[in-house]
C-alpha cells in the first residue's frame, strides 16, 4: 500500500482496483495482481515471506532446482509445513521478531544466510559463485555470510570462483577438483574459442543450457567447434542441464570412468597397458612468513591452532582468496 500511495494512488483508486479484480488483498498493507507469482501469493496469505533459494532466484541468482517452497515466519506462527497440511513448505528458523521491510521477499543478506544453512556444500557454492559472477555479492558479502558457519562447513564450500557462468559449471568443476583433477575454467583455445571447462590438458567439458545451445544456428556452431577440437586432439564432452542436475549419479560415474581411463591426459603421455597414478599432493606449508596473514582457504593438514585463527583474514600476497586462480596448489593434471 505504501508503494501505491507513493505512486500517487488515493484510497478511492485503490478500492476501485480491488473491486474491478485488477488487484487483491494478500495481507495487511500488501496487495497482489494476476501477475503475482503463485508461491508469493500463497506465502503472503499464510503471513509468511519468501526466502532462501526461492528468494535468491527472484534476485537473479542461479539456484539449484527445488520443488520446495522456502518461507520465513514470525514468532508465534506455525512451526512446519506438515502442520499447515503442506509438506512442501520449508519454514526457516529462527522465526523473526518482525518483518525487516514490507517487501514480500526477505532482504538479500537474510535469504543468503538461510540458503547457506539449508543447502549442501555444492548447493551453497553454486549460489555464492552465481552471486559473485553476477555482481550481486561482493567478496566482503561472502565473508560476512560465511562467518557464522563452522570451520568444517566453510572448508566444504571454499574455494569459490568469480567466473562461474552457471551452477552446472560449478557442480562439475567441484566434482573433478575434489578428485585431484586440474580444471581450468573459461579457457580460450586457439582455433576453437572459449570453452567452459578444460580438465587436464585435453578433455573439454561444455555445460550446455537450453537457452544458449538449442537454436539451429548455435547447434551448428557447437558441432563445428567440436569437429575442430577433435582435429586438434581434444576430447569433447557436452553435458545438458538434466544430466548434471537431475541424473548426476550416472553422469558423475561416467566422468569418473573417463578420468580413470586418462581421457583428460595428452595422448602422447598415455602408456598402453599401464595404470597411471597421480603423485600424492605435497603437504601444504603451515609456516607463515613475516607480515603474512592466514589465507581464506581450507587449511587441510594445518595445525589445529591455525584453524582457530579469525575467519576472514586475507594473506597480503594472495588477492584471489575466493578462488580467482586456476585452482588449489594440490591439483594434478
Amino acid at each position: 500500500r505504501h508503494e501505491l500511495e507513493s505512486a500517487g494512488y488515493t484510497r478511492r483508486q485503490i478500492d476501485a482496483l480491488l473491486q474491478e479484480g485488477r488487484m487483491f488483498r494478500l495481507a495487511p498493507g500488501l496487495y497482489g495482481s494476476p501477475l503475482t507469482p503463485p508461491h508469493i501469493t500463497q506465502a503472503l496469505r499464510r503471513n509468511h515471506r519468501v526466502t532462501c533459494i526461492n528468494a535468491l532466484k527472484l534476485y537473479g541468482f542461479w539456484v539449484p532446482p527445488t520443488s520446495s517452497r522456502h518461507e520465513a515466519r514470525l514468532r508465534g506462527g506455525r512451526r512446519s509445513g506438515d502442520t499447515l497440511g503442506l509438506p512442501e513448505v520449508v519454514l526457516h528458523d529462527p522465526p523473526l521478531r518482525n518483518w525487516p521491510d514490507p517487501h514480500p521477499v526477505l532482504p538479500l543478506p537474510i535469504a543468503v544466510e538461510h540458503a547457506l544453512h539449508c543447502l549442501d556444500d555444492d548447493g551453497a557454492a553454486i549460489v555464492l559463485e552465481s552471486g559473485l559472477h553476477e555482481g550481486l555479492l561482493s567478496d566482503a558479502d561472502v565473508v560476512d555470510a560465511m562467518s557464522a558457519l563452522s570451520a568444517r562447513r566453510r572448508d566444504g564450500i571454499l574455494p569459490l570462483r568469480h567466473d562461474a557462468q552457471s551452477g552446472t559449471e560449478t557442480k562439475v568443476t567441484r566434482y573433478l577438483r575434489k578428485r585431484g583433477v586440474r580444471v581450468r575454467t573459461q579457457v580460450e583455445i586457439p582455433g576453437i574459442g572459449r570453452v567452459d571447462l578444460l580438465a587436464g590438458e585435453r578433455l573439454i567439458i561444455e555445460c550446455d543450457s537450453v537457452l544458449w545451445h538449442s537454436s539451429p544456428e548455435q547447434v551448428n556452431t557447437d558441432r563445428a567447434r567440436d569437429l575442430e577440437a577433435a582435429h586438434l586432439g581434444y576430447a569433447v564432452l557436452r553435458l545438458s542441464y538434466p544430466q548434471i542436475m537431475v541424473t548426476w549419479d550416472q553422469t558423475s560415474q561416467t566422468l569418473l570412468d573417463m578420468i580413470r581411463a586418462d581421457e583428460h591426459r595428452p595422448e602422447v603421455a598415455a602408456v598402453r597397458g599401464c595404470t597411471r597414478i597421480a603423485p600424492a599432493p605435497p603437504r601444504m606449508s603451515t609456516r607463515l612468513r613475516a607480515g603474512q596473514k592466514l589465507r581464506l582457504w581450507p587449511e587441510r593438514g594445518c595445525p589445529r591452532h591455525h584453524r582457530k585463527r579469525p575467519f576472514g583474514l586475507i594473506t597480503s600476497d594472495w588477492p584471489n582468496h575466493l578462488g580467482r586462480s586456476s585452482g588449489p596448489a594440490n591439483e594434478w593434471s
